[in-house]
């Protein structure tokens, strides 16, 4: 994958992700990802979901799933 990811993207299995996303970031239910890198817009971590965060958010992060 290219190191940045323009506009949004959808997460639907595990992952760690290291690079940058243009857009807003959701992790659907049943995925867990661990972000190393940077969302520019939103970060939703829907119901189901896992996030482990240790990178940086320019948006909001609504989480209705589970935030480490």
């Amino acid at each position: 994958m290219p190191p940045m990811i323009r506009g949004d993207h959808v997460f639907l299995k595990d992952e760690t992700f290291e690079r940058m996303i243009g857009g807003s970031a959701t992790v659907r239910s049943g995925a867990t990802v661990a972000f190393k890198g940077m969302v520019n817009g939103n970060l939703v971590i829907e119901p189901g979901a896992t996030v482990t965060l240790t990178g940086m958010v320019g948006g909001k992060i609504i989480n209705e799933g589970t935030l480490q």
